[in-house]
């Protein structure tokens, strides 16, 4: 109850500056179920959301929900359309978690953290979203985190036999790229 008062001070502030619509990245599951929809129904939810929902797990939390449970919720009531899944690479530059091709000035002994185990577990989170019809927007600050991800994204187009006329339609994004290397 307590955040759904927070959503409706934050709409109310929100149409003081003339906004009516908002991306919600990393959204998760029970925002979507018990703040969202259940302010939908109500009818007191005066906002369009479009939503990217959490499509990695992150290492302490728990599983990530399966796409299915999302698909209702792709145009909900003209107010709600979760469009995306955010897959989490890397972290971040200020506590030396983005992940680098080389060790940080300032660290030696460090170049960052892995939100995936294995780069082909990313793939399959990348293949599983996409053969749901979400679209996917990637967090990778780091070069190297950058770099899989752009790699991923063209294996993708590749074992989908995704025709290049087509990749623009795919609509992938990468989120907070802020070390990329230079092409060569």
């Amino acid at each position: 109850a307590d955040y759904k008062q927070h959503v409706k001070n934050m709409i109310r502030k929100y149409h003081e500056y003339g906004v009516t619509a908002v991306h919600d990245m990393n959204t998760q599951h029970d925002v979507i179920e018990q703040v969202y929809k259940a302010m939908i129904d109500e009818d007191t939810f005066n906002l369009r959301v479009s939503a990217y929902v959490q499509g990695s797990a992150d290492r302490e939390d728990a599983p990530v929900t399966p796409p299915s449970e999302y698909t209702k919720y792709m145009f909900y009531k003209n107010r709600l359309s979760v469009v995306g899944a955010q897959l989490i690479l890397d972290g971040t530059l200020g506590s030396h978690s983005a992940k680098l091709l080389d060790v940080y000035c300032d660290d030696a002994n460090n170049n960052g953290i892995w939100r995936y185990d294995a780069v082909d577990d990313f793939y399959r989170d990348l293949l599983l979203w996409h053969n749901a019809g979400f679209q996917i927007a990637t967090h990778a600050v780091g070069d190297k985190a950058n770099r899989v991800a752009l790699n991923m994204y063209q294996r993708l187009v590749d074992e989908e036999s995704i025709a290049s006329s087509n990749v623009a339609a795919l609509r992938l994004r990468i989120e907070h790229a802020e070390l990329v290397e230079p092409s060569k």
